[in-house]
């Protein structure tokens, strides 16, 4: 009964350490885009960005450093700044994705992910690349 008792009390321990490292970091990031993100003209662009933040109060969508949409943390979505179209939609919250469709030149630019957690200010961005297809055509 001993050994099972002393067991016991190691397995609730090494679970108990496993939940304070889980818990006692504020936030993390799981899943970025790359530095470059390079697309076609015409394609279907979706950036990604997966964190978790045991507390925080904002976290920003940016396309060339302005705000386009917000999200705090008491929310599941994000929302669109105000007074602004934005030139993609957003879905999710800390698992959020930018869509982008029938993407073209214009879109160029940087798109960053800001989460303020736990006192602490997290960035991270993604340039967008739009390349232009050149066709040649064979004429007979």
């Amino acid at each position: 009964m001993n050994g099972f008792m002393l067991n016991f009390c190691l397995i609730f321990f090494l679970i108990g350490l496993q939940m304070y490292d889980k818990f006692s970091d504020g936030f993390k990031w799981i899943s970025l885009p790359s530095q470059r993100t390079k697309v076609d003209v015409g394609s279907i662009v979706l950036i990604r960005w997966y964190y978790e933040c045991n507390e925080y109060g904002i976290s920003n969508i940016l396309y060339n450093n302005k705000e386009k949409f917000y999200r705090y943390g008491s929310k599941h979505n994000y929302t669109a700044t105000k007074n602004v179209v934005p030139p993609f939609s957003v879905i999710g919250g800390s698992n959020v994705t930018i869509i982008i469709p029938d993407v073209d030149r214009d879109k160029n630019g940087s798109y960053c992910c800001f989460v303020h957690c736990d006192g602490v200010k997290n960035e991270t961005c993604t340039t967008l690349v739009i390349y232009l297809m050149t066709y040649i055509s064979r004429i007979h």
